[in-house]
């Protein structure tokens, strides 16, 4: 069941067709990205033809090109100004470094041709370069997409030789070195592991000596070898993101104007759909939610003269599809969502309404917890990301949800939008939308299968978004 409702209105496509005569030949027109006279070849069949410490790449009839988007920057000056590095354009995330002979004049993004035709390919410290290729085998083809392999520390290690050359991204980890600053040899450690990979700051690097992040949420970079040593070559600071959230939502909950839904014995507690009003925003609510100053059994750890969101039933169960969730419509740029919540104290009769009674029964630790998950639709893409569960009442936990970058909803999200996928992928970012679901456990032994699922009430303190 989705909680999110997109309404949408799809725009005529209108796809024309070109129909070309036959011609011979010798009319057909040449209509690869730069026609140098050269085969294009991939940059991993390049890299593959490096079968000695120099090798001089076949010229004439026999020449070859590669053709790829620049991914390194030459304004962070973190890379030797005569050096570019080039990642595939095709469906691999190869990589090669090129040496210039000149400064180079090329930025991020640019999808260029390089005619290889009797260049050298040549082995340093471990690394496959193309050496001394003059500006004038380089043309450019105009913009492309800049790739990012999402990895582990352990994954990029442990394929250095593939990836070598490649923008990877890591996720949730810190730097230690450089006495706090952007400084000679860091390294960069995930958050509950112990691999660690390092990251070189080069001499003038235009970043040089800045503070870095004591907490990262992403770190980006391309993944460089240095004699079997694999580390990241970080572009800018902006490769490097902080975990800190810059924005609060709220702690602090009302609900004003609740139109069009079943109110129960309790006036603050509603079935169906109803207005959450923040101090910054509105959201709304779904299925049985209540948001009222704490019950008495949860105010032994709750603040007083506060309002909370009570979040009362529990995932599926039996024959009925209820389970209590907020709507958040989020700026574009959201990394993160940080929710504060608590599994309340609350036992017995919450309220009723008619014959049906929301009741709520001891907690049980053995056999019940409580969880949260955060919920988002792409087209037909539906996922649910779970939080770890907590087995005691009246203490508040946080969960941190990551949102996926654009690459990784891509490949997601194609494998069931083939064809949509890039425009709803697209459409999501400019309007982020998700729903926190009440995900907990409670056992009923004596469930009705007709009668509502069992209550596990969860209360949200805090939202945060993280950008």
């Amino acid at each position: 069941m989705n909680y999110i409702t997109y309404n949408k209105m799809l725009s005529v496509l209108v796809i024309t067709s070109f129909l070309f005569a036959a011609c011979t030949k010798t009319d057909a027109p040449d209509l690869s990205p730069a026609a140098f006279g050269a085969k294009t070849i991939s940059i991993t069949q390049l890299k593959a033809l490096s079968v000695a410490a120099e090798v001089r790449l076949p010229d004439g009839a026999d020449g070859k090109q590669i053709t790829g988007v620049v991914i390194s920057d030459r304004e962070g000056k973190n890379t030797d100004p005569k050096t570019i590095i080039l990642q595939s354009d095709g469906q691999d995330t190869a990589g090669i470094v090129v040496l210039l002979d000149s400064i180079s004049p090329f930025n991020p993004g640019d999808w260029v041709a390089i005619n290889a035709s009797g260049q050298k390919l040549q082995r340093q410290h471990g690394e496959v370069v193309l050496k001394d290729v003059p500006l004038s085998r380089i043309q450019h083809i105009g913009k492309g997409i800049v790739k990012i392999v999402s990895v582990s520390v352990a994954e990029a290690v442990a394929n250095a030789d593939r990836w070598n050359g490649a923008l990877v991204r890591f996720y949730d980890g810190s730097l230690t070195g450089g006495d706090g600053k952007f400084s000679g040899m860091l390294s960069f450690r995930e958050a509950d592991s112990s691999a660690v990979v390092q990251s070189q700051v080069m001499p003038g690097a235009a970043f040089e000596n800045t503070v870095y992040p004591t907490g990262i949420s992403t770190f980006t970079g391309i993944l460089r070898n240095n004699e079997n040593n694999p580390y990241i070559q970080v572009r800018n600071a902006a490769d490097v993101n902080s975990t800190s959230v810059t924005r609060m939502v709220t702690d602090e909950m009302n609900i004003y104007g609740m139109n069009n839904q079943l109110y129960w014995e309790n006036p603050n507690i509603t079935t169906g759909s109803s207005i959450l009003e923040t101090g910054v925003s509105r959201y709304t609510v779904k299925d049985i939610v209540g948001n009222l100053p704490a019950f008495a059994s949860d105010a032994g750890f709750l603040p007083a003269k506060r309002s909370y969101l009570y979040l009362i039933l529990k995932q599926p169960a039996f024959v009925w599809d209820l389970r209590s969730s907020l709507e958040l419509t989020t700026q574009p740029g959201i990394k993160e969502i940080r929710v504060t919540f608590a599994g309340s104290n609350f036992t017995g009769l919450m309220t009723k309404s008619g014959n049906d009674k929301i009741i709520v029964n001891p907690f049980n630790p053995t056999t019940d917890s409580f969880k949260v998950a955060l919920h988002y639709t792409i087209g037909s893409y539906v996922t649910d990301t779970v939080s770890a569960a907590y087995s005691e009442t009246g203490k508040l936990y946080t969960a941190v949800f990551r949102v996926p970058a654009r690459r990784e909803l891509f490949r997601a999200v194609s494998e069931s939008d083939a064809y949509w996928y890039k425009t709803w992928v697209d459409e999501f970012l400019q309007e982020p939308r998700f729903s926190i679901v009440n995900y907990s456990d409670r056992v009923d032994p004596n469930q009705d299968p007709w009668a509502l699922p069992a209550s596990a009430p969860i209360i949200i303190t805090k939202i945060e978004y993280g950008y």
